[in-house]
């Protein structure tokens, strides 16, 4: 007995049509509900049927934001975001990460604004001779494992001259004591930290006692803030002036002295930022400290009479 399709289509209760796209979706060329079916077109219709053969995945369609949805509505994980809401959230980022950059450029200190504007538009980094009759001082910052930096400064009136700078690392005192003598600075007042008082466990002495002993005048800053320290420095900034060679890794140090800036809260922290320029900038700050409550310096200063006696 002939099976066409249409009766074939009958006997699995399908339509005719459906039946049709089936035997396509199984490789089977038949468009007609009168063509015959064979044995091996019936075996291979009932396994496809039966799951044997997979059918195609539907085409997925787009919506009209643009998101790609499945014949079920719902989008696939490899579907992208509408456009336009992608471009808000870039237009956000891009304007956010702006503003921080914005704030970094501004988050110098005020030492660094001084260092800038003040002394070079006064044009005050000159070739500056040394002054064998002027008071001189140096301020230091002592590094263990970083680096030691020396200021020398020579008060003239109420100038402060910056003479001379130095700056090294992974040397002993000994170093910082033959460079003062090589440039003949062994008279000044030393002005160091307070902390050069605390006696190590190796020597059972103090580096103040080892500069001494080498010969060294050792006056110790009081301990301040660091942001005390820093007004003190910018109270002294404005009477400076500095050796255009000597000096120029100094000063340089002091035009970049920033404070840490804490991104996530989008505020600066009263510590400055520990990097190259920090041990210069912070021997200046000890030096202005220092030089501030020195005996000879008080010399400058007018007396306090009392004068209520007088009617």
């Amino acid at each position: 007995m002939t099976l066409t399709v249409k009766d074939f289509a009958k006997t699995l209760k399908i339509s005719d049509a459906a039946l049709i796209e089936r035997m396509k979706t199984a490789g089977l060329s038949h468009s007609k509900n009168t063509d015959e079916i064979t044995a091996s077109d019936k075996q291979a219709l009932l396994r496809s049927l039966k799951g044997g053969q997979t059918a195609p995945a539907p085409k997925p369609m787009t919506s009209g934001s643009g998101v790609t949805v499945t014949s079920k509505g719902k989008a696939p994980i490899e579907a992208t975001a509408p456009s336009r809401y992608s471009d808000d959230i870039e237009a956000k980022r891009a304007a956010a990460s702006g503003q921080l950059k914005e704030q970094q450029k501004i988050r110098e200190d005020q030492l660094k604004e001084i260092a800038k504007t003040k002394l070079e538009e006064q044009k005050r980094i000159i070739d500056i001779p040394k002054d064998e009759l002027a008071r001189t001082y140096t301020g230091w910052d002592l590094g263990m494992s970083d680096s030691t930096s020396i200021w020398v400064a020579q008060v003239v009136n109420k100038e402060v001259r910056l003479i001379d700078f130095t700056e090294n690392h992974g040397v002993g005192l000994d170093y910082y004591v033959n460079w003062l003598r090589e440039h003949d600075y062994m008279y000044a007042t030393h002005i160091l930290p307070h902390d050069v008082a605390v006696r190590e466990l190796g020597t059972g002495k103090s580096r103040k006692e080892m500069l001494e002993e080498s010969g060294l005048n050792i006056t110790i800053a009081t301990k301040l803030s660091v942001m005390d320290g820093i007004a003190a420095a910018r109270q002294l900034l404005p009477r400076c002036w500095f050796d255009k060679d000597k000096t120029k890794q100094g000063y340089d140090a002091l035009r970049n002295y920033r404070r840490v800036f804490d991104e996530k809260r989008n505020v600066f922290h009263d510590r400055p930022f520990h990097d190259w320029a920090s041990h210069a900038s912070d021997a200046f700050r000890y030096l202005a400290v220092g030089m501030d409550e020195s005996p000879m310096e008080a010399w400058s200063k007018p007396l306090k009479q009392n004068t209520s006696w007088i009617v």
